[in-house]
């Protein structure tokens, strides 16, 4: 089960996101490296294509993990009955298979899969700040699927979506920047910590487990 990080106490799965996110921020060092001198660098955006794929991928692991590890903790336990013992490992047992099957992390597909196999409607809790911006849930739903149109297209070698006004250029060109690429993963990182709350919370109420099951 998840341990304390930062202060708070966290799943597993958010601090397997953590781990994946530092490859982001490994990215964002890098930018800092090369960019010396004088003069627009025109081959950065690269770093920047790679940093929102990765950060995707880390949020997707996350949905995966968290559900999994939230499968877990309703271990009924050694005072279990057989019928109640074999639902629980019926349910895990379906939740893994869900989970290995599960792609395209977009809000309506994170929220079926969480509804599917734990019963919790886990779109209200995607209010977030990020950087100073508030994002009521249905903004974080929208924000959210549109960096999962962007990673498909860089994904798939596509061009950048042109109806996406918060990534054009003065221009009107769409184009990824450095402060887009640490948007996404700061965005993600907070979508991932509010699911880890109130799965967590959920949990305890729903199920009446005696303590935080992370």
């Amino acid at each position: 089960m998840g341990r304390t990080q930062g202060g708070e106490i966290v799943s597993d799965a958010l601090r397997g996101f953590d781990r994946l996110k530092s490859w982001v921020d490994q990215l964002a060092d890098i930018h800092r490296r090369i960019r010396v001198g004088r003069g627009r660098r025109h081959r950065q955006e690269a770093l920047y294509r790679a940093g929102v794929v990765m950060t995707v991928a880390a949020w997707e692991s996350y949905v995966e993990d968290v559900l999994n590890e939230a499968m877990a903790a309703l271990d009924p336990g050694p005072a279990a009955t057989a019928g109640e013992r074999t639902a629980w490992v019926l349910a895990c047992t379906s939740a893994k298979l869900a989970a290995k099957k599960f792609n395209t992390p977009n809000a309506q597909n994170v929220a079926a899969l969480l509804d599917a196999h734990l019963g919790i409607d886990i779109e209200p809790s995607w209010t977030v700040n990020v950087n100073g911006t508030a994002y009521t849930a249905q903004q974080a739903k929208t924000r959210m699927n549109k960096w999962l149109e962007i990673r498909h297209k860089v994904a798939h070698g596509g061009v950048l979506p042109t109806d996406i006004a918060w990534i054009k250029s003065p221009s009107g060109t769409p184009r990824l920047t450095l402060a887009l690429m640490n948007d996404c993963r700061d965005f993600f990182r907070a979508l991932a910590q509010q699911t880890d709350i109130a799965i967590a919370a959920y949990l305890v109420n729903r199920f009446g487990l005696l303590a935080q099951p992370w």
